[in-house]
């Protein structure tokens, strides 16, 4: 066991200093052909060393029979010890040989074995050299595999904020994407519904339609009639037959209508129509100059009468998403829903006399309210029709010249329409986004020319006729009326 420890430390040894196992068989073979020198040299040393002590041993005891009785007994014992301490020297030499002899053809029966495991030794030595051969190519390998690695790594780790800056933005492209669908689909249900409504005002248009009609046949054979028999036509009776006609005359210059009619058009305001007699609530022709009539809508009854009504929203049967000339000019039915005319306005109200504002207002639960100014002036065309107001009193709140929102005020604001952007926001043209016409600022506290809804509740952002500080700005007007005097 000892030997084969001894053989492994020496291998691990020649391993360690460079030595092969071939190098490993020649120094066995080496030590193993010294062995059988050296034992043959001590075979004859032993042969000489055993004659030399068998013929000291034969001189030793003739010397002492000889001489045994010419010596002391002092010498004679101590020749006999001398002589017994080489006889023991010679049996331990001599035992010491056998041992080594013994030692000695142990170890030469040992030698195969170790020759044997030598080789096995060399075959697993081969075999471990070609598995490090290996080793150190996968090492290799690997080295240049982690270099790959490392580099598509650093490569990947480059394009890494690409991905994320390319995932960020098609994330915010799918958000966009959805809230512009969901916008689109609200938009088609919005649009739906003034679908239904507009089928509505058109089916309330037809027989109102049908209705004026019936009255224009009727004052048509009446007038007829009197043309034929010669009647006279009275005042009254010029002014009865023109007001069963006029219910559907648009507003804006009806001169020529009402010279046929023979009906006197030199007052100059609904006031001055008042003030000469004039109590019920009607249509009339006024002089706004000396060149130009218009027929307008008095109010007579309201806040001791005198009103010119320049807006008036009730049904919804007029569209008031109009562009700039259709404002300008004047809209509707002057018995209806109209919008006088911003030159009108600017003309009647752009002068020296002072001139006071009413807008009444109704909720769909028959609730009424108005706001009254003391001042109001349109400017002209070229100012492009500013509103200017001032000295608010009643209950229904002042949405024109104060603003709790922050999208007004109105006041000092010019009239913006979807095709003329005169409002203060800087993003979007108010009567496009809100489909109406106003004195828009960013954009609006109020908003009478909003599209006509038939149910009070507004949905978030949707377009309303409103007036912020009586319902807010989720709450639909049933009626609106704008005058002055």
């Amino acid at each position: 066991m000892r030997i084969c420890v001894d053989l492994a430390l020496f291998l691990y040894i020649n391993s360690v200093c460079g030595f092969t196992s071939n190098h490993f068989m020649e120094r066995l073979n080496y030590i193993e052909d010294r062995i059988n020198v050296e034992s043959k040299f001590r075979r004859d040393d032993f042969s000489t060393l055993f004659n030399e002590i068998g013929s000291v041993k034969s001189m030793l005891q003739q010397l002492m029979e000889n001489k045994a009785e010419g010596q002391n007994n002092v010498d004679v014992q101590t020749t006999y010890k001398t002589d017994s301490e080489v006889v023991e020297q010679v049996l331990m030499l001599t035992k010491g040989f056998e041992e080594e002899k013994i030692l000695n053809t142990r170890f030469r029966r040992e030698i195969p074995e170790l020759q044997k495991q030598v080789q096995n030794l060399k075959f697993r030595t081969d075999q471990i050299s070609a598995s490090l051969e290996d080793i150190l190519n996968g090492i290799e390998f690997l080295k240049n595999h982690n270099r790959e690695r490392e580099e598509t790594f650093n490569l990947l780790e480059n394009e890494i904020p690409k991905l994320k800056k390319n995932i960020q933005d098609l994330h915010d492209e799918i958000q966009q994407t959805k809230a512009l669908e969901s916008e689109n689909f609200d938009r088609i249900k919005n649009n739906s519904e003034e679908l239904k409504e507009n089928i509505e005002h058109l089916k309330h248009a037809h027989e109102l339609c049908l209705e004026n009609i019936d009255k224009k046949i009727n004052l048509t054979k009446k007038l007829e009639e009197k043309f034929v028999y010669r009647e006279n036509f009275t005042k009254t009776d010029s002014k009865t037959e023109y007001n069963k006609c006029d219910c559907s005359f648009p507003s804006g210059s009806v001169a020529s209508t009402h010279a046929s009619a023979g009906l006197k058009t030199t007052y100059s305001s609904c006031l001055e129509l008042y003030e000469n007699g004039f109590k019920s609530n009607d249509v009339y022709v006024i002089a706004v100059d000396q060149e130009r009539k218009v027929s307008v809508y008095c109010d007579m009854t309201t806040d001791n009468g005198g009103w010119t009504v320049f807006q008036r929203r009730q049904d919804g049967f007029v569209n008031f998403y109009q562009n700039w000339n259709a404002y300008k000019i004047g809209f509707g039915i002057l018995t209806g829903e109209f919008w006088l005319g911003n030159e009108y306005l600017s003309l009647m109200t752009e002068n020296d006399e002072p001139h006071e504002l009413r807008i009444d207002l109704e909720d769909h639960d028959g609730n009424h309210a108005f706001a009254k100014y003391s001042s109001f002036k349109v400017r002209s065309g070229r100012q492009n029709y500013k509103l200017e107001v001032r000295g608010y009193t009643g209950n229904a709140g002042d949405s024109l010249i104060s603003s709790d929102t922050g999208y007004g005020p109105h006041n000092e604001m010019e009239f913006t329409t979807k095709d003329r952007d005169n409002d203060n926001s800087s993003n979007t043209n108010c009567a496009s986004l809100w489909k109406g016409a106003w004195w828009f600022n960013q954009c609006y506290d109020s908003h009478l020319n909003g599209p006509y809804r038939y149910k009070p509740k507004c949905k978030k952002d949707y377009k309303c006729v409103i007036w912020y500080t009586w319902k807010g700005s989720q709450y639909f007007l049933k009626f609106t009326e704008m005058k002055f005097r």
